[in-house]
């Protein structure tokens, strides 16, 4: 539990470090009237900037994911002897513990 914790908890932190001067920095040398419709494209170009870096690093993983299972699956076939081998022993597995109770052997 401690590696999920620690992580997000220093992350946290450090989205206050990072964040609030940026903000501070950007919207310092405008006058009162321009800070509310400065805070708005701010606002939107962060949520934008965000989803588009979450898009490509999705991109990038699922991509990274096909071209992994593609390297694993190149030379399985249906009649090879580790395909059989490893079908019988999930049906041996299926067998013993069923599709409902699914107990572990």
């Amino acid at each position: 539990m401690a590696s999920v914790i620690v992580p997000n908890v220093l992350n946290g932190c450090a989205m206050g470090f990072v964040f609030v001067p940026l903000t501070t920095m950007s919207l310092s040398r405008l006058r009162k009237e321009e800070i509310g419709n400065a805070s708005g494209i701010y606002n939107l170009m962060r949520n934008i900037g965000g989803s588009v870096g979450i898009a490509t690093v999705m991109t990038l993983l699922v991509r990274g994911a096909q071209a992994h299972q593609n390297y694993l699956s190149a030379n399985l076939t249906a009649g090879s002897p580790a395909t059989m081998m490893l079908l019988q022993a999930w049906a041996d597995v299926s067998s013993v513990t069923g599709p409902v109770r699914a107990l572990p052997i």
